[in-house]
Protein backbone atom coordinates (compact mmCIF):
# COMPACT_ATOMS: atom_id res chain seq x y z
CA UNK A 1 0.00 0.00 0.00
CA UNK A 2 1.20 3.63 -0.62
CA UNK A 3 2.95 5.33 2.30
CA UNK A 4 2.07 8.96 3.23
CA UNK A 5 5.02 11.34 3.18
CA UNK A 6 3.31 14.70 3.77
CA UNK A 7 -0.06 16.41 4.09
CA UNK A 8 -1.37 19.83 3.21
CA UNK A 9 -2.74 20.47 6.68
CA UNK A 10 -0.31 22.65 8.65
CA UNK A 11 -0.62 23.01 12.40
CA UNK A 12 -0.71 26.37 14.16
CA UNK A 13 2.63 28.14 13.91
CA UNK A 14 3.07 28.13 17.69
CA UNK A 15 2.33 24.39 18.04
CA UNK A 16 5.24 22.06 18.80
CA UNK A 17 4.59 18.34 18.32
CA UNK A 18 6.76 17.24 21.23
CA UNK A 19 4.94 13.96 21.97
CA UNK A 20 4.98 12.86 18.34
CA UNK A 21 8.67 13.65 18.11
CA UNK A 22 9.47 11.77 21.33
CA UNK A 23 7.45 8.73 20.24
CA UNK A 24 9.48 8.62 17.03
CA UNK A 25 12.74 9.04 18.95
CA UNK A 26 11.84 6.20 21.33
CA UNK A 27 10.87 3.86 18.50
CA UNK A 28 14.05 4.63 16.56
CA UNK A 29 16.24 4.32 19.67
CA UNK A 30 14.77 0.93 20.61
CA UNK A 31 15.32 -0.33 17.09
CA UNK A 32 18.93 0.79 16.71
CA UNK A 33 20.13 0.17 20.26
CA UNK A 34 18.23 -2.95 21.32
CA UNK A 35 17.15 -4.75 18.17
CA UNK A 36 20.00 -4.73 15.66
CA UNK A 37 23.74 -5.09 15.53
CA UNK A 38 24.87 -1.70 14.26
CA UNK A 39 27.94 -3.25 12.68
CA UNK A 40 25.64 -5.08 10.28
CA UNK A 41 23.67 -1.99 9.29
CA UNK A 42 26.27 -0.74 6.82
CA UNK A 43 26.51 -4.18 5.24
CA UNK A 44 22.81 -5.09 5.06
CA UNK A 45 21.18 -1.67 4.67
CA UNK A 46 17.39 -1.79 4.47
CA UNK A 47 17.41 -5.58 4.88
CA UNK A 48 19.24 -5.46 8.23
CA UNK A 49 18.05 -8.27 10.54
CA UNK A 50 16.65 -7.66 14.02
CA UNK A 51 17.45 -9.71 17.13
CA UNK A 52 15.14 -12.71 17.54
CA UNK A 53 15.54 -12.51 21.31
CA UNK A 54 14.25 -8.93 21.43
CA UNK A 55 11.19 -9.86 19.38
CA UNK A 56 10.39 -13.00 21.37
CA UNK A 57 11.14 -11.51 24.76
CA UNK A 58 9.28 -8.22 24.30
CA UNK A 59 6.79 -8.94 21.51
CA UNK A 60 3.16 -9.88 22.12
CA UNK A 61 2.84 -13.65 21.63
CA UNK A 62 -0.86 -14.59 21.93
CA UNK A 63 -0.32 -18.15 23.14
CA UNK A 64 2.07 -16.88 25.85
CA UNK A 65 -0.11 -13.89 26.70
CA UNK A 66 -3.08 -16.17 27.45
CA UNK A 67 -0.91 -18.54 29.48
CA UNK A 68 -1.18 -21.53 27.13
CA UNK A 69 2.59 -21.65 26.54
CA UNK A 70 5.77 -20.40 28.20
CA UNK A 71 8.98 -19.08 26.72
CA UNK A 72 12.27 -20.98 27.02
CA UNK A 73 14.33 -20.19 30.11
CA UNK A 74 17.18 -18.75 28.06
CA UNK A 75 14.95 -15.97 26.71
CA UNK A 76 14.90 -12.79 28.79
CA UNK A 77 11.29 -11.67 28.73
CA UNK A 78 9.07 -9.23 30.57
CA UNK A 79 5.80 -10.43 32.17
CA UNK A 80 3.40 -11.24 29.35
CA UNK A 81 0.82 -8.65 30.46
CA UNK A 82 3.36 -5.88 29.85
CA UNK A 83 3.96 -7.11 26.32
CA UNK A 84 0.77 -5.23 25.42
CA UNK A 85 2.89 -2.10 25.83
CA UNK A 86 6.37 -3.23 24.84
CA UNK A 87 5.36 -4.77 21.51
CA UNK A 88 4.41 -1.42 20.02
CA UNK A 89 7.97 -0.07 20.36
CA UNK A 90 9.59 -2.94 18.43
CA UNK A 91 9.92 -3.36 14.67
CA UNK A 92 10.78 -6.22 12.37
CA UNK A 93 13.09 -4.32 10.04
CA UNK A 94 14.18 -0.90 8.85
CA UNK A 95 11.39 -0.56 6.29
CA UNK A 96 8.83 -1.55 8.93
CA UNK A 97 10.17 1.19 11.20
CA UNK A 98 10.37 3.83 8.46
CA UNK A 99 6.82 3.26 7.20
CA UNK A 100 5.28 3.45 10.68
CA UNK A 101 7.25 6.54 11.66
CA UNK A 102 6.37 8.31 8.42
CA UNK A 103 2.67 7.76 9.06
CA UNK A 104 3.04 8.92 12.66
CA UNK A 105 4.93 12.03 11.57
CA UNK A 106 2.40 12.98 8.87
CA UNK A 107 -0.75 12.43 10.94
CA UNK A 108 0.46 12.79 14.51
CA UNK A 109 1.12 16.53 14.66
CA UNK A 110 -2.47 17.41 13.75
CA UNK A 111 -3.92 14.95 16.26
CA UNK A 112 -1.54 16.10 19.00
CA UNK A 113 -2.63 19.68 18.36
CA UNK A 114 -6.32 18.73 18.46
CA UNK A 115 -6.23 16.52 21.58
CA UNK A 116 -3.46 18.15 23.57
CA UNK A 117 -0.25 16.44 24.63
CA UNK A 118 -1.45 14.26 27.52
CA UNK A 119 -4.68 13.09 25.87
CA UNK A 120 -2.80 12.46 22.64
CA UNK A 121 -0.23 10.27 24.38
CA UNK A 122 -3.00 8.39 26.22
CA UNK A 123 -4.89 7.93 22.95
CA UNK A 124 -1.78 6.56 21.24
CA UNK A 125 -1.00 4.08 24.02
CA UNK A 126 -4.61 2.91 24.37
CA UNK A 127 -4.84 2.50 20.61
CA UNK A 128 -1.80 0.22 20.67
CA UNK A 129 -3.21 -1.78 23.60
CA UNK A 130 -6.59 -2.19 21.88
CA UNK A 131 -4.85 -3.31 18.70
CA UNK A 132 -2.77 -5.85 20.58
CA UNK A 133 -5.78 -7.21 22.46
CA UNK A 134 -7.84 -7.76 19.31
CA UNK A 135 -4.91 -9.51 17.66
CA UNK A 136 -4.41 -11.69 20.74
CA UNK A 137 -8.11 -12.59 20.84
CA UNK A 138 -8.47 -13.41 17.15
CA UNK A 139 -5.09 -15.12 16.89
CA UNK A 140 -5.16 -16.67 20.37
CA UNK A 141 -3.35 -19.89 19.44
CA UNK A 142 -0.57 -18.14 17.52
CA UNK A 143 3.04 -18.58 18.65
CA UNK A 144 4.38 -15.79 16.45
CA UNK A 145 5.13 -12.44 18.14
CA UNK A 146 3.24 -9.27 17.29
CA UNK A 147 5.51 -6.22 17.02
CA UNK A 148 5.29 -2.72 15.62
CA UNK A 149 3.64 0.65 16.16
CA UNK A 150 1.09 -0.07 13.43
CA UNK A 151 -1.85 -0.57 15.80
CA UNK A 152 -1.27 2.69 17.65
CA UNK A 153 -0.59 4.50 14.37
CA UNK A 154 -3.85 3.09 12.98
CA UNK A 155 -5.71 4.81 15.82
CA UNK A 156 -3.97 8.08 14.89
CA UNK A 157 -5.02 7.57 11.27
CA UNK A 158 -8.63 7.02 12.35
CA UNK A 159 -8.62 10.29 14.27
CA UNK A 160 -7.13 12.10 11.28
CA UNK A 161 -9.90 10.71 9.08
CA UNK A 162 -12.59 12.01 11.43
CA UNK A 163 -10.93 15.40 11.97
CA UNK A 164 -9.59 16.17 8.48
CA UNK A 165 -11.27 14.00 5.81
CA UNK A 166 -10.88 16.64 3.08
CA UNK A 167 -7.20 17.38 3.69
CA UNK A 168 -4.93 16.26 0.90
CA UNK A 169 -2.15 13.75 1.53
CA UNK A 170 0.96 13.09 -0.52
CA UNK A 171 1.63 9.37 -0.96
CA UNK A 172 4.47 7.41 -2.49
CA UNK A 173 3.01 4.87 -4.87
CA UNK A 174 5.40 1.91 -5.24
CA UNK A 175 7.76 3.90 -3.00
CA UNK A 176 8.81 6.39 -5.71
CA UNK A 177 5.74 7.84 -7.53
CA UNK A 178 4.26 10.83 -5.60
CA UNK A 179 0.48 11.24 -5.78
CA UNK A 180 -1.92 13.54 -3.92
CA UNK A 181 -5.38 12.39 -2.82
CA UNK A 182 -7.92 13.37 -0.11
CA UNK A 183 -7.43 11.84 3.32
CA UNK A 184 -10.84 10.15 3.26
CA UNK A 185 -9.90 8.27 0.08
CA UNK A 186 -6.41 7.28 1.23
CA UNK A 187 -7.34 6.20 4.74
CA UNK A 188 -10.64 4.65 3.66
CA UNK A 189 -8.89 2.56 0.98
CA UNK A 190 -6.26 1.50 3.51
CA UNK A 191 -8.87 0.32 6.00
CA UNK A 192 -10.84 -1.52 3.30
CA UNK A 193 -7.62 -3.28 2.34
CA UNK A 194 -7.08 -4.38 5.96
CA UNK A 195 -10.59 -5.86 6.07
CA UNK A 196 -10.06 -7.62 2.74
CA UNK A 197 -6.71 -9.13 3.71
CA UNK A 198 -7.87 -10.19 7.16
CA UNK A 199 -10.84 -12.02 5.62
CA UNK A 200 -8.60 -13.57 2.99
CA UNK A 201 -5.96 -14.58 5.54
CA UNK A 202 -3.30 -14.80 2.84
CA UNK A 203 -0.30 -13.17 4.55
CA UNK A 204 0.07 -14.21 8.17
CA UNK A 205 3.22 -12.11 8.60
CA UNK A 206 1.13 -8.91 8.63
CA UNK A 207 -0.95 -8.12 11.72
CA UNK A 208 -4.16 -7.23 9.91
CA UNK A 209 -6.30 -7.61 13.04
CA UNK A 210 -4.04 -5.30 15.03
CA UNK A 211 -4.45 -2.64 12.34
CA UNK A 212 -8.22 -3.09 12.41
CA UNK A 213 -8.30 -3.06 16.21
CA UNK A 214 -6.34 0.19 16.45
CA UNK A 215 -8.44 1.86 13.77
CA UNK A 216 -11.80 0.83 15.25
CA UNK A 217 -10.64 1.92 18.70
CA UNK A 218 -9.67 5.31 17.25
CA UNK A 219 -13.08 5.80 15.63
CA UNK A 220 -15.01 4.79 18.76
CA UNK A 221 -12.81 6.81 21.14
CA UNK A 222 -13.01 10.01 19.11
CA UNK A 223 -16.78 9.77 18.58
CA UNK A 224 -17.32 9.05 22.28
CA UNK A 225 -14.92 11.54 23.87
CA UNK A 226 -14.07 14.17 21.24
CA UNK A 227 -17.11 14.46 19.03
CA UNK A 228 -16.92 18.25 19.04
CA UNK A 229 -13.64 18.03 17.11
CA UNK A 230 -15.02 15.83 14.32
CA UNK A 231 -15.40 17.43 10.90
CA UNK A 232 -18.81 18.75 9.91
CA UNK A 233 -19.04 16.07 7.20
CA UNK A 234 -18.93 13.22 9.71
CA UNK A 235 -20.92 15.05 12.37
CA UNK A 236 -23.71 15.51 9.85
CA UNK A 237 -23.77 11.76 9.26
CA UNK A 238 -23.71 11.04 12.99
CA UNK A 239 -26.54 13.48 13.67
CA UNK A 240 -28.58 11.97 10.86
CA UNK A 241 -28.03 8.52 12.31
CA UNK A 242 -29.15 9.71 15.75
CA UNK A 243 -32.38 11.15 14.32
CA UNK A 244 -33.12 7.93 12.46
CA UNK A 245 -32.59 5.88 15.63
CA UNK A 246 -34.37 7.75 18.46
CA UNK A 247 -33.98 6.36 21.95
Amino acid sequence: MPIPIADENPTHKDHKSHITLWLIIINVTVFFIFQIDLSNLWRDGLSVMVSDKSIIGFGLIPSVFWGDKVLPNDIFAIPSDFSLLSYMFLHGGLMHLISNMLILWVFGDNIEQALGKFRYLLFYILGGVAAGLLHAIIMSATDGPLIGASGAVSAIGAAYLLFHPRSHIWLLLFWFIPIKIPAWAAIGAWFAYQIYESALGSDQTVAWWAHIGGFVFGIVYIIWFNRALISTDFNRLLNRGSKNNPR
